[in-house]
């Protein structure tokens, strides 16, 4: 049990809440392990789906780019260097 003292110390409440850990059974350590695991997986697929979203919006706004370039008369070639897109991306891209 943490001191009412200690819960507005991170440190020792933290010190409190691992000594904690060698009173309890090894079920009770096990059930704590296993969603300290799980709370772990969530988190990486959170950071993966949202990189995902960062990727999926840099796309997007790569396309866009081409479509106001080509709008504008843009030669393909420099349309690739500065959007970094493939010619068959740029290509491809409809105005």
């Amino acid at each position: 049990m943490i001191p009412k003292s200690a819960e507005s110390i991170p440190d020792l409440n933290n010190a409190y809440t691992q000594a904690a850990l060698f009173s309890w059974t090894k079920d009770e350590l096990d059930i704590y392990e296993y969603w300290r695991m799980e709370e772990t997986s969530d988190r990486y697929k959170l950071e993966e789906e949202f990189e995902k979203g960062i990727e999926k919006g840099r796309t997007e706004e790569r396309l866009e780019n081409v479509r106001k370039m080509k709008k504008l008369g843009v030669a393909i070639e420099i349309i690739i260097q500065v959007t970094g897109v493939s010619r068959e991306v740029a290509e491809e891209v409809n105005i």
